[in-house]
């Protein structure tokens, strides 16, 4: 859970980990997963921003977050700077997640290509709901 799948940003790693878990599961076995769903990232694309949590003892943590978009690989690169305030004392660090937006027909080939028969989507952790544009995590059960 957690988009591990959009942390797969090459074809040939949307291919491996599809083919290890078919290889893993017993036969009528569900592959259950999630991750962001491109049509809702292009529609609402992701934003600039800033977070700030206080605590009771007075630290301060704040995030800023920056996404960078690339149109033609699918990914969207999160660069995140946070700050931490304790005592009068800062400190910062940062960090980049490459994260990749799928489409559900892509989805379905790499599921298909490595065996499993029976595929469906819906809005992340909503099994009852159709999925839409809106939804920006969407959850993938397969079936071998």
């Amino acid at each position: 859970m957690f988009a591990v799948m959009s942390y797969q940003t090459a074809n040939s790693s949307i291919t491996a980990v599809c083919k290890l878990v078919e290889e893993s599961l017993v036969s009528g076995g569900l592959f259950v997963f999630d991750c962001w769903h491109g049509p809702a990232v292009l529609l609402d694309r992701p934003t600039t921003c800033i977070k700030e949590i206080k605590s009771n003892s007075g630290e301060r943590i704040i995030r800023f977050t920056e996404p960078l978009i690339d149109i033609m690989n699918h990914i969207v690169k999160v660069n995140f700077r946070v700050w931490r305030i304790k005592n009068g004392k800062f400190k910062e660090s940062f960090e980049t997640h490459s994260m990749r937006f799928l489409f559900p027909q892509e989805i379905k080939y790499f599921l298909e290509v490595a065996g499993f028969k029976k595929i469906a989507f819906c809005p992340f952790l909503e099994l009852e709901k159709q999925l839409t544009e809106n939804d920006w995590n969407m959850t993938v059960i397969a079936k071998t």
